[in-house]
């Protein structure tokens, strides 16, 4: 039930298997998919659709229909995001590009824009994300800086004006720095994590992404599990040619200017900074609250269907 409540705030119905993936519970992988679909059919706080096979709560059936357009979109986002990888990947500092957010999940909006996450090289965050602004300014696929941060008024608490399908590139990583901090080991940051849309890869980061938040596992268990199999078998991730010795030499020399253009890109921002973290191995650019605003509407769900937090 907490599954469903979970999603329930982003409006996207899950089917029975995808119910057991998410499973948010620590003792989740204590359960079979077969008790998962026998507990569905007698819930009758949840309505499973016969013929799309998706679950959602009893009176928010309308956000089925809602699922299988929002996947008709993001095909098609999931394409642009692609494109711009292809771009992306040619700048020797980046070592794995993934699509986060509703992307992510196949759960987009005409309008939205395209959240990648960039996986660095060691101590080349600033001098990456300088290229990468670059690149995307002049393939005419950035998203500006407070386009369209808006009052509260779509069901994710913004209204979108003049994104659509621009790349927000608004989380940049150290490969050495992948542990997300403590406080923010939580449903909603595990999630975002597990989620995220592997586009590009040529070194083992996004593996070591994965093990090093670990964490996730008493939280969401089978997700985590699923990944962690996957990425043994090569499904999920699929490695360009290792670094040429010309790519590690060109690293070297890009490192050379990543300190002069932390500071430069510091001291940019810091007439506008809001809720963006900037450290010198970690760039988050999220000027709204999700977090915040994801589990409040996410305890609202429990407390009214009178389920323990």
């Amino acid at each position: 039930m907490r599954t469903v409540c979970y999603s329930d705030v982003f409006n996207y119905a899950l089917t029975p298997e995808e119910i057991w993936y998410w499973l948010a519970d620590k003792d989740g992988n204590k359960f079979s998919k077969a008790q998962i679909a026998r507990y569905l059919s007698n819930s009758r706080m949840m309505v499973r659709n016969k013929t799309s096979d998706y679950v959602c709560l009893q009176e928010r059936k309308k956000i089925i229909n809602l699922r299988v357009k929002r996947s008709e979109v993001s095909q098609n986002k999931v394409k642009v995001a692609r494109t711009a990888a292809s771009w992306l990947s040619r700048i020797p500092t980046v070592e794995a590009l993934l699509i986060t957010g509703s992307l992510a999940m196949n759960n987009a909006e005409d309008d939205d824009d395209i959240d990648l996450m960039v996986l660095t090289a060691p101590g080349c965050v600033w001098v990456t994300r300088f290229w990468c602004v670059i690149v995307m300014e002049l393939a005419g696929m950035r998203r500006r800086p407070r386009s369209a941060w808006l009052l509260p008024e779509s069901n994710l608490g913004h209204k979108k004006e003049g994104v659509t399908d621009k790349i927000c590139l608004n989380l940049f990583l150290d490969r050495e720095n992948l542990q997300m901090p403590s406080d923010k080991r939580d449903l909603y940051f595990a999630h975002e994590i597990l989620q995220a849309k592997l586009i590009f890869t040529k070194s083992k980061s996004y593996g070591q992404f994965i093990n090093m938040n670990s964490w996730i596992a008493g939280i969401l268990p089978n997700a985590l599990a699923q990944v962690k199999k996957d990425l043994k078998k090569n499904l999920r991730l699929s490695t360009a040619s290792g670094a040429k010795k010309l790519d590690k030499i060109v690293v070297w020399l890009m490192r050379r200017f990543e300190l002069p253009l932390f500071w430069i890109q510091r001291r940019y921002m810091s007439r506008r900074r809001s809720r963006e973290i900037v450290t010198a191995n970690t760039a988050m650019f999220h000027p709204f609250d999700y977090h915040s605003w994801v589990m409040k509407e996410y305890g609202k769900r429990l407390r009214k269907y009178n389920i323990k937090t």
